[in-house]
């Protein structure tokens, strides 16, 4: 909470919250198997390519990406109006960089490091979605 004050001011208190790494680096892993899953498929499509949007929409300061689709906010705002061969280089793009993370990926405690727990996701076979 903020004071009247701050209010007044335009002002807003940045708010400590209280994170679980291991549910955080979980539901990580996660964005990064459904997405890949849709990656397998998506150069056997159609012209009507589905949103890499996953419902997990935060912008990592770190890297400008989203942390569930893996785009920026440019890609994410670009989306609906691309031609499909545009939407096909994105989703490439967006393969491109799962790889990048996984391959730069830090060992987490208890095991559940990124590439440990992702390692051969964009290289299985095909399936699913």
């Amino acid at each position: 909470m903020y004071s009247s004050e701050h209010k007044a001011q335009g002002q807003a208190h940045a708010a400590v919250v209280a994170v679980d790494s291991h549910k955080e680096n979980a539901a990580h892993q996660d964005a990064i198997k459904l997405i890949a899953a849709h990656v397998r498929g998506i150069c056997r499509s159609s012209d009507m390519l589905p949103s890499p949007c996953v419902s997990v929409c935060r912008i990592s300061a770190d890297s400008g990406l989203c942390e569930g689709c893996f785009r920026t906010l440019g890609e994410i705002s670009a989306w609906s109006r691309l031609p499909a061969d545009d939407k096909r280089a994105l989703w490439r793009t967006i393969e491109q960089r799962i790889v990048q993370i996984e391959r730069t990926a830090v060992p987490q405690p208890c095991g559940l490091g990124g590439s440990q727990a992702a390692s051969g996701i964009l290289s299985s076979t095909p399936g699913g979605t």
